[in-house]
């Protein structure tokens, strides 16, 4: 499977190029500042805005990067489409919608709005959990609801225990990979 795109770009090679030089064949520079390292420095664009499995899915019947491929050929489109409006001065037609199809994507597309979705989540969870387990009565009419629905129940797990496991916070809501592609 040595085949399948591993390093996934949450903005595309071909759009960093618009803002890198050709060192030789293949390789463009960008010059990048880190905030944080409080430091900057050249690298290829092969190096920056991407993560290892960014956009890997895991679905049944499905490579786990054709999400990654498929975008991969409308990136490749829209950063023409850029490169053809930079040329001509003409924002029109498939042009136009291509590049702002492209922005649409590079405003959702990134670790920071993933995490925020994540935190978000987080909130959510958390809120429910903290009505569910706001009196004892309320847990134990709850998981009343869960056995009467066929659910599975933990009989082991008491209303204190579980509240004890929710006010230390000593856990982290995720959201898998597929739900915010």
């Amino acid at each position: 499977m040595a085949d399948i795109a591993r390093h996934h770009h949450y903005i595309p090679q071909g759009y960093l190029r618009g803002f890198a030089q050709k060192r030789s064949g293949r390789q463009w520079y960008v010059h990048v500042t880190d905030l944080a390292q409080k430091r900057s420095y050249p690298t290829n664009t092969r190096n920056v805005c991407g993560e290892r499995d960014f956009m890997r899915i895991d679905v049944a019947g499905h490579a786990p990067d054709r999400v990654e491929k498929d975008l991969s050929a409308f990136e490749a489109k829209s950063v023409e489409a850029i490169r053809r409006v930079a040329a001509s001065g003409k924002f029109e037609g498939e042009d136009a919608s291509l590049t702002l199809s492209l922005m649409a994507l590079l405003a959702v597309r990134s670790t920071e709005m993933r995490e925020n979705m994540r935190d978000f989540h987080e909130k959510i969870a958390n809120r429910v959990m903290d009505l569910s387990l706001a009196t004892k009565e309320r847990w134990k009419q709850q998981m009343e609801q869960l056995r009467d629905a066929g659910k599975a129940v933990n009989e082991d797990l008491t209303y204190e225990d579980m509240k004890a496991f929710h006010d230390g916070g000593q856990y982290k809501v995720t959201v898998k990979r597929e739900f915010h592609m």
